[in-house]
């Protein structure tokens, strides 16, 4: 799990709508890659139900739910982060 990206998986599609203004380059391919290990490392439970339009579900495992105060703390420094360099960039450029 050494390059594994923790994410709250109750919010999957906003967190991951987020992943893509950090990384324009994010595509679905790693994010399904990166939930297969999470999978395969027991942090997160996958539930694939048979029906059309595919829907798949992920949630935190007993493991990964004992991650949420790390994720909360990650997912906080991100947000700070990102205002301050939505903030550096904007007085850069005046």
């Amino acid at each position: 799990m050494e390059n594994a990206h923790f994410m709250p998986f109750n919010l999957w599609s906003e967190t991951n709508e987020r992943a893509k203004k950090i990384d324009p380059g994010h595509h679905a391919k790693n994010a399904d890659s990166e939930l297969r290990e999470l999978e395969e490392d027991g942090v997160i439970i996958r539930t694939v139900y048979n029906q059309v339009p595919p829907k798949v579900v992920y949630e935190l495992s007993e493991l990964g739910q004992s991650l949420r105060p790390v994720i909360d703390v990650m997912c906080e420094w991100g947000e700070r982060y990102i205002q301050g360099s939505t903030e550096k960039q904007a007085s850069s450029n005046m």
